[in-house]
């Protein structure tokens, strides 16, 4: 039986909600009630510095975003690992999900027009496509953000107003969707044909 070994231990507090790696695995985000954090998760920086615990006597913190108006509930870093997406809840505020710049926390886009939460997301491994899923509008989102004006299709999986959507995953090759369902299932949609490439359609 293989067992895991505790490198780190990175400060946070009890609404750590969210985490997600970077593609190249240097850097973790972390959703921390209202705050985001950037750590460097370089070897040199999992080096035990603590014979006694093999705990980091400190971790490196790159960039925070502090104290942002509703909590972080979900985090995903770009294929390319220079933005990330973020969702927060935020009731009665601003429904939307931010693009951030991964290397200063900068926000760059506002994707809008939700009527609640969202929970989860996932990019489609060429980074061409973000899936979000409005938490009780019972809709998936898909976003084209390759122009200057993003363009999104919205797909109806679930009645409205049923608790709710929280789980996404693209297939590795971008033709799949899962969507963990309320219902107790797991859909799976197809949304291209075998050797295509889905695309949001221009126009309204």
């Amino acid at each position: 039986m293989s067992t895991a070994t505790l490198r780190a231990t990175l400060p946070g507090n009890d609404k750590t909600y969210c985490v997600a790696f970077s593609p190249d695995g240097r850097t973790l985000a972390s959703g921390e009630g209202l705050d985001l954090h950037l750590w460097e998760i370089s070897p040199s920086a999992l080096q035990p510095q603590r014979p006694d615990t093999g705990l980091l006597a400190s971790s490196i913190r790159r960039a925070s975003l502090a104290r942002h108006t509703a909590a972080f509930r979900w985090v995903a870093f770009h294929p390319d690992g220079r933005s990330l997406a973020t969702g927060a809840t935020s009731p009665g505020l601003n429904l939307c999900v931010r693009v951030w710049d991964a290397a200063s926390l900068r926000e760059t886009r506002q994707l809008k027009g939700y009527t609640s939460e969202v929970l989860t997301g996932a990019w489609r491994a060429d980074g061409q496509l973000l899936a979000t899923a409005d938490a009780t509008a019972g809709t998936v989102r898909l976003w084209d953000l390759s122009g200057d004006a993003p363009r999104c299709k919205d797909l109806a999986v679930a009645p409205p107003n049923v608790r709710w959507l929280h789980a996404l995953a693209f297939s590795p090759e971008g033709r799949h969707l899962a969507v963990g369902h309320p219902a107790g299932m797991v859909l799976v949609l197809r949304l291209a044909k075998r050797g295509e490439v889905f695309r949001v359609p221009a126009g309204p």
